[in-house]
């Protein structure tokens, strides 16, 4: 009986890693384009300066919450 060498282990655990990162970042996806069309993210298109009601020094704790107002775009590729 042979055990799995320390580098099969590792590929397992990539790949396993890979999968997951692919799925969540599926559902991010999704979650974005949901929001687009019910009109929940408040300045949808690309804004060079002041965005109403965000002061400059406030702290957010996520991309997701920066994407939500529309101060954070790169959750999605734009091709």
């Amino acid at each position: 009986m042979s055990y799995p060498s320390r580098d099969q282990d590792s590929g397992k655990i990539l790949n396993l890693v890979f999968v997951w990162l692919s799925a969540l970042f599926d559902c991010v996806i999704q979650n974005y384009y949901n929001m687009l069309k019910k009109n929940q993210i408040l300045f949808p298109e690309k804004k060079i300066g002041h965005l109403p009601g965000i002061a400059v020094g406030h702290q957010f704790y996520s991309r997701a919450e920066m994407v939500a107002i529309g101060f954070h775009f790169t959750l999605v590729k734009w091709n």
